[in-house]
């Protein structure tokens, strides 16, 4: 009978929202390792080299960015490759799973805004 009862008023956690998005940022003579990872609940997971946070993103801003990926129409295949060359600093962004990988002297045009929207986050954790 208990273990009925338990049956009935136990549930299953909630599983975690799948990210949405993902903007890593790495390399050059800095030695970047940032990492930001956006759930599809608009919750962002900052981590950085002097360490972690997380903040819920507006839904208007997270529309804008899923707007910007969209809409640059390059993630509609896998892109990913590893850039050459020395202190460099690498960009990756993934979107539904799908990556983009460029130097930072090379943003595709259809990014940048993306982009500096991602840094500005890194810029207020």
């Amino acid at each position: 009978m208990i273990a009925l009862v338990l049956l009935l008023f136990w549930q299953a956690p909630p599983a975690a929202s799948p990210a949405t998005m993902e903007f890593h940022r790495s390399g050059g003579f800095a030695g970047f390792d940032d990492h930001i990872t956006i759930s599809a609940n608009g919750t962002a997971a900052i981590k950085t080299r002097s360490g972690q946070n997380s903040k819920r993103i507006p839904s208007k801003e997270l529309v804008f960015l899923t707007r910007q990926l969209r809409a640059s129409g390059m993630f509609d295949r896998d892109s990913s490759q590893s850039p050459e060359g020395a202190d460099h600093i690498t960009h990756v962004i993934k979107y539904k799973g799908v990556g983009v990988t460029f130097h930072d002297d090379k943003i595709p045009p259809k990014l940048q805004t993306a982009v500096q929207h991602f840094l500005k986050l890194l810029g207020s954790h």
